[in-house]
């Protein structure tokens, strides 16, 4: 049998996520090849080609997109670059993943999917929680039923912000024209795609509350985020840059037989408690040692080479009518 080849990769961005996931993934990933490296400082991509196997050089991402030999971009640029960068990719009949927040507007996410369907490529966004064993046995308990019918959920990401928690030197964070958001864009949009997929039904209405308390963002550093689901399932997202002095992450679904509960308890991390006769019984879910779809970036490669559906899907639309209150930055998140 014939071996089939690595799709060639290029990663647009050497800053901390890069060099922390993306880049090694693909080095140890044998269904990739790191075929390029793109950064808006050279110096910077230099050092990345050599902590990571040597791949060529590129000084613009235009130039990564060109190259005949590049099956695919994976874009870890501020912001405001993903949609500019991942409709000319799809154009040029690349396959393209893209960190979150997929893009900055609406209108943007809209024109990347639009690129992407044209062009016949594969557009997937890194949300990497859904690979996190955790959140699949989650997704797994509540698809088969263990709390019936869901009726409400509260999703919860918090931590010190950027600078303090993760240790980013860049300050693009703070810049409107990098950065399109806040810490709804940066830390709520994980637990909203997360409860997308776990409640499994199309969001209807959306409002939010925002605050700017801490840093220096010219969005907000604290938001609340409440929306309306098919079959008026309510759920609220809390997202937060001020929680010290350690982060916060939960979230719990409510259904018609009990509800599920992630992050309360180290000793318990993810629990069922079910309505039993006039008391309650716990059942403690098993969660698996290893993604079973890999982790982001294998996925997506195996998506090209094999022409399996990504475990993201980037191409949902929100349904109407949707209606939106007080926020227009964060809107694509639903997408």
């Amino acid at each position: 049998m014939r071996e089939q080849r690595r799709v060639r990769v290029a990663v647009i961005g050497c800053g901390l996520i890069a060099r922390r996931s993306h880049l090694p993934a693909y080095v140890a990933a044998s269904e990739a090849e790191l075929a390029a490296v793109v950064s808006g400082h050279r110096e910077t991509a230099e050092a990345a080609a050599r902590e990571f196997g040597n791949p060529r050089v590129f000084d613009s991402w235009q130039e990564a997109v060109d190259a005949p030999d590049i099956d695919a971009i994976d874009i870890c640029t501020p912001n405001a670059l993903h949609a500019p960068i991942a409709i000319a990719a799809a154009r040029a009949g690349k396959h393209v993943l893209v960190e979150k927040p997929m893009a900055t507007s609406l209108q943007d996410a809209d024109a990347m999917v639009a690129a992407a369907r044209e062009a016949g490529v594969v557009l997937m966004v890194a949300h990497n929680l859904r690979f996190v064993p955790i959140y699949q046995a989650m997704q797994k308990a509540i698809a088969e039923g263990a709390i019936g019918r869901p009726l409400s959920a509260r999703g919860v990401f918090m931590h010190a912000g950027p600078d303090e928690f993760w240790g980013a030197t860049s300050d693009w964070f703070w810049e409107q024209g990098q950065a399109g958001g806040g810490s709804l864009l940066d830390m709520g949009i994980h637990m909203i795609d997360l409860l997308r997929w776990m409640i499994g039904r199309p969001v209807r209405e959306v409002s939010a509350m925002t605050a700017r308390v801490l840093k220096p963002t010219f969005a907000d550093d604290n938001a609340i985020v409440l929306m309306r689901f098919e079959g008026d399932v309510l759920a609220s997202v809390q997202a937060s840059w001020s929680a010290r002095p350690f982060p916060d992450r939960q979230i719990t679904i409510h259904g018609e037989l009990g509800h599920i509960a992630m992050g309360r308890s180290a000793e318990e991390p993810l629990v069922i408690n079910l309505q039993e006769g006039e008391g309650s019984r716990k059942v403690i879910p098993t969660i698996l040692p290893a993604s079973t779809v890999g982790d982001p970036f294998v996925n997506f490669v195996r998506s090209i080479r094999d022409g399996v559906e990504p475990f993201v899907l980037s191409l949902i639309h929100i349904s109407e009518p949707t209606r939106l209150r007080r926020i227009s930055y964060a809107v694509f998140c639903l997408k």
